[in-house]
């Protein structure tokens, strides 16, 4: 049985045994490649292709891609301080979700 202890009405769960739902790059990578096919409706040949520059995808695209990248991550992106280099290509949208959730180092 484990011990459960209660601080400020909350139950506390030693670290051993608590479950953190992070998902792993592979499994990032995927769901991006599915917001473009299936909400963006955009092939992307490359994972590594530049979005911009090949002009795969627009200012419109840009914003829906942004709301789902909220949406299915849990995470919030603002306008102001949005670095477009993060965006350029499927691998770098997956290292920028990885850096939110706090579990990819830069290098």
């Amino acid at each position: 049985m484990v011990d459960v202890t209660t601080g400020c009405s909350s139950t506390y769960l030693p670290l051993s045994i608590r479950r953190i739902d992070v998902p792993d790059y592979a499994s990032i990578l995927e769901e991006i490649a599915t917001i473009f096919s299936e909400e963006l409706n955009l092939t992307i040949d490359s994972k590594d292709t530049d979005l911009f520059e090949s002009g795969a995808i627009d200012s419109l695209h840009l914003v829906e891609l942004l709301f789902q990248i909220e949406q299915r991550f849990g995470i919030e992106i603002s306008i102001d301080s949005l670095e477009i280099d993060n965006f350029r290509s499927i691998n770098a949208i997956a290292k920028f979700v990885l850096s939110r959730n706090g579990t990819l180092s830069d290098g």
